[in-house]
């Protein structure tokens, strides 16, 4: 199937691109993405290469840390999630859902609605990864650990990060 995307959504793209990478440059691509069609949202993820250091993006293991940031949590949870979306899972889905654990475990420690805020990003992923998104929290809760990804909490001064069991 071809899918064709309306020549809207290149400027605002454009404009993202050229300005300096930016917690608030991340965070209004992802704004974008979650706002647009689903053939927008395709043009996005073939335009934006998620693997280039171009995007300032969230990080995963000090979601919950209670680092400063410019954007609330619910926000940076939000975006973490999305980028998840925009890389579509083209690459290797495992990879993903490593990286969707330490979401969920931050949205948790956060006390965010968790199901809700999954279920609304699932939307706007392909199908596969979509799926993966919805399950995930309702995972049982064994099958959603920090322990079940291989990471484990590591108190900071206003909240916790993840690191690797591995160290």
């Amino acid at each position: 199937m071809v899918m064709f995307w309306t020549s809207k959504i290149r400027q605002p793209v454009d404009d993202l691109e050229s300005q300096p990478p930016s917690e608030f440059v991340s965070h209004a691509l992802c704004d974008l993405f979650r706002r647009s069609s689903q053939s927008d949202r395709a043009y996005i993820r073939r335009r934006v290469d998620s693997s280039r250091d171009r995007w300032e993006r969230p990080d995963l293991r000090t979601l919950a840390s209670g680092e400063a940031h410019d954007l609330p949590p619910v926000d940076r949870v939000r975006d973490a999630l999305t980028w998840q979306a925009i890389e579509g899972g083209r690459f290797d889905l495992r990879d993903n859902l490593m990286s969707i654990a330490l979401i969920y475990l931050a949205a948790v420690r956060l006390e965010l609605d968790v199901v809700a805020i999954f279920d609304d990003i699932s939307r706007t992923a392909p199908p596969e990864l979509a799926s993966a998104i919805t399950r995930f929290p309702r995972r049982a809760p064994s099958d959603r650990s920090a322990e079940a990804f291989g990471y484990h909490e590591v108190p900071t001064a206003a909240g916790v990060r993840y690191e690797s069991t591995d160290r």
